[in-house]
Order: structure tokens, then sequence, then C-alpha cells
């Protein structure tokens, strides 16, 4: 499964962008590889809740102990959290900093998420080098040039973004399920 660009381009502000409670407890989580992935939404989710994410995660004690941790001290982040088979959901809010750049993520203006301090934080390895999300977030012209060539577009092109459009079947948890659902119903 491939990593969501809620996972990839939104997350890392849940992360980075509360306390070091909540950062530790994530930290375990991404280190012992529980974290799944994450979405916008889960449709099938009672409630719609803006300025959040949905982060699955692989049900286990490390996994149950995290979600009760994050519960039981009512962490400002937490929202709320769901079973499903052998995943948990973990619903968290995007900080009040970061809503802008929850607003631009949905409309998938990827490089006016972040100021360029936000994104050597979230994204600059220890080495000094970057993950490649940087790249798309800063709106690098070489990786720029890269999209243009690769598609044969002409150098004086500006591009506006340089990531797909948010696409709500890959964003959604449950999305697919739902729509095949009702692609079964109807016959489709």
């Amino acid at each position: 499964m491939d990593l969501t660009k809620t996972y990839r381009y939104l997350f890392p502000c849940v992360y980075e962008g509360y306390d070091k409670f909540l950062k530790t407890i994530l930290r375990n989580l991404i280190k012992n590889k529980k974290v799944i992935n994450c979405y916008i939404d889960d449709v099938e989710y009672e409630r719609r809740i803006p300025y959040s994410i949905f982060v699955c995660i692989e049900k286990s004690q490390t996994s149950i102990d995290a979600v009760e941790a994050l519960s039981s001290t009512k962490h400002q982040a937490y929202i709320d959290h769901y079973e499903y088979d052998d995943i948990i959901m973990l619903v968290l809010a995007v900080p009040d900093k970061y809503k802008k750049s929850y607003n631009n993520f949905f409309l998938s203006r990827y490089s006016r998420m972040y100021t360029i301090g936000d994104l050597n934080k979230f994204f600059k390895l220890s080495d000094g080098s970057y993950i490649k999300a940087y790249y798309v977030l800063s709106k690098n012209s070489e990786l720029e040039e890269e999209i243009k060539e690769k598609y044969g577009l002409d150098e004086d092109i500006e591009l506006d973004e340089l990531d797909e459009l948010l696409n709500m079947k890959k964003e959604c948890f449950n999305y697919l399920k739902i729509f095949n659902k009702k692609e079964l119903e109807e016959g489709i």
C-alpha cells in the first residue's frame, strides 16, 4: 500500500506541532512499524471532524498502550479512537497553527502549506538531506525541471504544483469500500 499524501504531507505538522509527549508516542509507533497510514477522513465514521487526521495503527499491545496514554491524559491532540478488526484508528487534531496548512492541503496547494522553517523542521534529515516530500512542498526547481522533461513540457511553463491533485479515494479511509458497495447495489 502506498502512503497517502495525508501521511507524507499533513501528518508531520501533527507529529511536530504538539508537545514532546505526543511526539514520543507517535515516534514509538512509527519506530515499531505500527503506523500503517494516515487519512483525512473515514467515510464510515459517525461524524465529520474538520482539521483532523485519522492515523491508522496496527493493533498491538504497544498501540493499545499508546492510545490509552493519549485518551486517559485527555491530550489536546486527541479527539477519538476506534477499532476495525486488526487496526486502531486514532483521530488527532491538526494544531491551530497549521489550520491554514490543512486548508491548502485540501485545495492541493502543497507548496503553500508550510514556511521554509517548517519545511526544514519537518522534512530535513539528521545528515542535512531532505525527504522527497520536501521537494514537492518547497516547489523545488530541480524537481520541477525533471517533471517538465518527463512529460515533454516547455521549459517556460510554470507548474502550479509538483504533485497531482488530492484524490479522495486514496485519502479517505473506507472510501473504496463504500464506493464498491454502491457499485454492487446499483449493478454498475
